[in-house]
């Protein structure tokens, strides 16, 4: 089984800004906009899974699925989230051993880290559709 360790030291800096100095556990998680020229000192044996998104794709997942596009995501730094930490636990075994055959399980269990972090951490609120089934009216 492939797991993440956690960091024993990182410095990092968003456009000039210290945001987080010292440890961060395994299945921390965290968001940047790479516009927002992050830099990153790190020491210690190293893991790191990153997903590098253009905001394109994330206005366009949005609308496909009838949330508001974000304008960011709000992700604080090494912050534990369960739920992105088993999507990635999915993803390391197949991404260990490349195949054809498992391009598609890769695509599609990374679609389903960006709804989530959408759901959680998306600044847009989500748009409420009334479902219609069952009879009509006239019935």
């Amino acid at each position: 089984m492939v797991q993440v360790r956690p960091l024993q030291q990182h410095a990092f800096t968003v456009g000039g800004r210290l945001v987080h100095a010292g440890a961060v556990p395994a299945d921390a998680v965290s968001v940047v906009s790479l516009a927002d020229r992050p830099r990153s000192v790190m020491s210690g044996p190293l893991d790191a899974v990153q997903f590098y998104v253009p905001h394109a794709l994330v206005d366009t997942v949005a609308r496909e699925n009838d949330v508001p596009p974000p304008s960011h995501l709000a992700w604080p730094r090494a912050d534990r989230d369960p739920v992105a930490a088993g999507v990635v636990a999915l993803l390391l075994p197949a991404l260990a051993e490349p195949d054809p055959a498992r391009a598609m399980f890769v695509e599609h269990t990374a679609m389903a880290f960006l709804a989530h972090a959408l759901d959680r951490y998306g600044d847009g609120a989500a748009t409420v559709r009334p479902v219609r089934s069952g009879l009509s009216p006239w019935q």
